[in-house]
């Protein structure tokens, strides 16, 4: 695991770096015995709450599904219910990462505030930032999915308007 693809480094154990699929010692010889979701570091990480970052899997793959949707929705005659879906798809994965992020900054956090009080130093990875950015940025897919398709049903309710207004003339 590289150090900088980490949520938190520690200076315990002449360093280390914690992931979503475990730890690594800043030596490179000593990992995780098993690359999971789940692993602990006690008594900093001592319950295997990191079980929760299976949320980012499902959020990467509904992230997909959102982008398959989107060109679907671009691309498909009207009619068909793609702007519905990518609509579905793109709530979706932004719930699934925020809820993803609001655990890694629990747990990270309460690590950090551990590693400080048993006297280690502790910094914030750049996959501690990089999950609310991304998060904030499906934030605002979802707000344009949202919009697009009331703005869409608008558009078909204004047409639906103008067109039986114009029978009765």
């Amino acid at each position: 695991m590289e150090e900088s693809y980490s949520f938190l480094h520690s200076t315990q154990a002449n360093g280390v770096s914690f992931g979503m699929w475990g730890w690594c010692l800043d030596d490179g010889l000593t990992c995780s015995p098993i690359h999971r979701f789940g692993y602990t570091w006690p008594p900093e990480i001592d319950t295997p709450i990191t079980k929760s970052f299976v949320l980012y899997l499902i959020a990467y793959a509904l992230t997909f599904f959102t982008l398959i949707a989107a060109f679907l929705a671009l691309c498909a005659r009207k009619g068909r219910n793609f702007d519905q879906i990518f609509n579905i798809l793109a709530w979706s994965s932004f719930f699934t990462s925020a809820t993803a992020t609001i655990f890694s900054i629990a747990i990270y956090s309460t690590a950090k505030s551990a590693f400080e009080e048993h006297g280690f130093g502790a910094t914030y990875g750049l996959l501690a930032w990089i999950s609310p950015i991304t998060t904030t940025l499906l934030s605002l897919v979802a707000l344009r999915a949202y919009y697009h398709v009331l703005l869409s049903k608008k558009a078909r309710k204004q047409c639906s308007t103008a067109t039986s207004g114009d029978v009765e003339s």
